[in-house]
């Protein structure tokens, strides 16, 4: 009985169907070692070949497609032949080596007529750097006016007939950004000039440390070395007043050894109130002179004594000290005022040199101005996505950090760039003071040194943006008349030692516009009419050439994230104003 078993099992095995059977592989380039020599099978090894090649395919106007989300991203086919060959100028440039590898977004539109001459990835949301100046200037001019000042005064009871106040003096301020020690010293000379000897009282400055403070509160600190080695070395701070004290355990070391010198601010609190020490520690060679600046922790006591200092050197007698309180009393005379340069100068400051510290600053005054209470950052974006909504961008289509454009978070579009330039450029309120504000091409501001010798110098007026893998170039270029371009260029993603080759790509952008408007014009008048439209020749840039830029976007380095410096306040209204230039005349 289990033989007829273990042969029924043999022979249900053997009766499976091949579907059930497990699947035996054959193994390529292998013989099955079981199988006889007759059955063996060679299996063909599989040819590799090289990927094959295709030739490069120059960049067209049809090529240049948009995205699903950037439907009207591409400028129709141009109507003339000038229109076509300026078309054909651009997408060559954008074929260049460096700048086809980054991501781009260009327009290029007619100013009179608005109609799009050229466009290419127009509404692509990309890093502006600081071409986000361009909107919190014209957000702040927008709010305020041209005509805007900060004012500074100094509050008190009246004098007496000797020339003595009765009581305390009060600084308030008015969030001045632009506020500097010599605007300290002219209202010490205004009271000194109505015969002021004595004040009774206190110094007073308020509890708000940014509204009572000078614009950047710094103290320059000057480290020499002594003699000889195991001499202290001297100290001297600019400038030197009450509040300061210093602890000097730096020593001087022997010629031979590295200087290492470390200075720093810390504040400490006695029975007669808060003083800042300054402490200098380390070595430093004989003879040897270190000059650092350091940011003072409490601006409005800095200010209380710097203006306590100046009243003792003007020889005004100061019987009581410096206190910080909340508010003056509601109802005291002014003694003295400073008034600050107007907005329209200050967007200058702003967009020429592209000064971040300026630029926050002014949009948040807007900001304080339309909403109440303390300038701040959050209120001077609600200024600015409250602008760009008036001009018909809608809120969803952007991202906004900061005025001034040191963020990676900002996003912009070309179409959205060019969308403030032309309409803060109609706009007779604030176009005279936003169009004077930016650089001329070779002359001023972060474009002098970048098109001198070019065909546009001196025909192109706009704004620069330079972040880390961050170009960005926009601006108004025009011969004259109704001849006028305006123009917005985003570059992002591109490595940073390739900077200068984008730059120089972004340039010749421009220098073509340029030739354009000049052979339009030619074609149009019949006789070149304008002087000076057809300079000569140059070669085409070369990045080489290209002189580095001023402009103060420091997130540039990724080890160096923000490093102010002063705006060109010295200079006054003098020099803001570029020579004259044909550019928007009928715009």
């Amino acid at each position: 009985m289990g033989r007829f078993l273990v042969l029924f099992a043999a022979l249900c095995g053997l009766a499976l169907p091949a579907e059930g059977r497990p699947e035996r592989r054959p193994v390529p380039n292998s013989v099955n070692k079981a199988d006889s020599p007759e059955k063996r099978v060679r299996v063909p090894a599989r040819r590799l070949t090289a990927p094959r090649r295709t030739k490069k395919r120059p960049l067209r106007l049809s090529s240049l497609k948009p995205t699903r989300h950037e439907a009207t991203n591409v400028a129709p086919k141009g109507q003339t032949a000038l229109e076509r060959e300026l078309q054909g100028l651009l997408v060559g440039i954008l074929q260049g080596k460096w700048i086809r590898r980054a991501q781009n977004g260009v327009l290029v539109i007619d100013a009179k007529t608005g109609d799009t001459l050229f466009s290419y990835g127009a509404d692509r949301q990309l890093n502006p750097a600081s071409n986000v100046k361009l909107v919190s200037t014209a957000a702040a001019l927008d709010a305020v006016g041209g005509e805007f000042r900060y004012r500074t005064r100094i509050l008190g009871p009246a004098a007496d007939p000797v020339g003595m106040i009765p009581g305390d003096v009060f600084l308030v301020g008015n969030f001045d950004p632009t506020l500097r020690v010599e605007d300290v010293q002219g209202l010490v000379q205004a009271l000194s000039a109505q015969g002021i000897q004595v004040i009774a009282g206190d110094v007073v400055v308020g509890m708000n440390e940014a509204r009572d403070s000078l614009g950047q509160s710094r103290l320059i600190v000057v480290v020499r070395g002594g003699e000889k080695e195991g001499d202290l070395p001297t100290v001297v701070l600019e400038p030197d007043t009450a509040l300061f004290s210093v602890e000097n355990s730096a020593r001087t070391t022997s010629k031979g050894r590295r200087a290492r010198l470390e200075v720093g601010l810390r504040v400490k609190k006695n029975s007669s109130g808060e003083r800042i020490v300054v402490a200098a520690a380390g070595r430093i060679r004989p003879g040897q002179v270190f000059k650092m600046s350091r940011t003072v922790p409490r601006p409005a006591l800095h200010v209380g004594y710097l203006l306590r200092a100046l009243l003792l050197q003007a020889n005004i007698e100061v019987r009581g000290g410096v206190r910080q309180e909340n508010a003056p009393p509601p109802v005291l005379p002014e003694l003295a005022a400073h008034e600050s340069l107007p907005l329209g100068v200050l967007v200058g400051k702003v967009n020429k040199p592209s000064w971040n510290f300026l630029a926050d600053r002014v949009v948040w005054t807007a900001g304080a101005e339309l909403f109440g209470g303390s300038p701040s950052n959050e209120k001077g974006l609600r200024a600015m996505i409250g602008f760009l909504t008036r001009i018909g961008i809608a809120r969803n289509s952007y991202r906004l950090e900061n005025g001034s454009g040191l963020s990676r978070s900002n996003r912009l579009s070309a179409r959205q760039i060019i969308e403030v330039l032309t309409t803060a450029g109609r706009d007779f309120r604030i176009a005279p003071d936003f169009l004077a504000s930016l650089s001329v091409a070779g002359r001023d501001g972060t474009l002098k040194g970048r098109f001198r010798g070019h065909p546009s110098a001196g025909r192109f007026r706009g704004k620069t943006g330079t972040l880390s893998g961050v170009l960005a170039l926009s601006g108004f270029v025009s011969i004259g008349g109704e001849d006028t371009l305006c123009f917005a260029i985003l570059t992002n993603g591109f490595k940073n030692r390739r900077k200068q080759h984008v730059r120089s790509s972004q340039a010749a952008m421009v220098n073509a516009m340029y030739r354009y408007l000049v052979k339009r014009h030619l074609t149009e008048e019949g006789a070149l009419e304008t002087e000076g439209l057809q300079p000569p020749p140059t070669p085409m840039l070369d990045p080489s050439s290209e002189e580095g830029e001023s402009e103060n976007d420091s997130l540039a380095d990724e080890t160096n994230d923000i490093k102010e410096q002063p705006g060109p306040l010295d200079e006054g209204v003098e020099g803001m104003q570029p020579p004259a230039l044909p550019i928007l005349r009928a715009f």
